[in-house]
């Protein structure tokens, strides 16, 4: 039985999921606050919000809601691994997209006036970067389990 395949006990088990969770949880909003702040400047200035910054909080949205579930239900079952891997995925396209916008020395014009700060946008790479690791761990963490368990 799959549900067999998980074990919630022990070092390598509820505490570690419990950490990750919840830096997961503190770091999705963090990049909603961060993000956020432009799309509130691009509404009070009547300036169309970039499909960029409604991304990233629609991916830091379904970050935060994930690990909320997490904490409310033992999740057990290997689907939530294939869930782990496309919030993976997502932060990795969201990091390449503000990346080669904001981490290069010459940025263009538009995505200048899009942010208050580029400063802010840079340390929001860099923030994306660590959620796409901690997600690519916890899917990494949970195949392993799994097929550890399994044996």
């Amino acid at each position: 039985k799959i549900d067999q395949y998980w074990h919630n006990s022990g070092p390598c088990g509820l505490i570690i999921r419990t950490a990750l969770r919840t830096l997961q949880f503190t770091f999705a909003i963090i990049t909603a606050a961060l993000y956020g702040i432009d799309l509130t400047h691009s509404t009070a200035t009547s300036a169309p919000a970039g499909s960029e910054w409604i991304y990233a909080e629609v991916v830091a949205a379904l970050s935060a809601i994930t690990c909320i579930v997490h904490c409310f239900a033992t999740v057990t079952r290997v689907g939530w691994c294939t869930w782990d891997f496309v919030l993976f995925v997502l932060w990795m396209a969201q990091t390449g997209v503000f990346g080669n916008i904001y981490v290069k020395k010459d940025i263009e014009g538009d995505y200048v006036q899009a942010t208050e700060s580029l400063g802010r946008m840079r340390a929001g790479v860099w923030i994306g970067l660590v959620c796409m690791a901690l997600w690519l761990a916890t899917f990494v963490l949970g195949v392993g389990w799994c097929c550890r368990t399994r044996k």
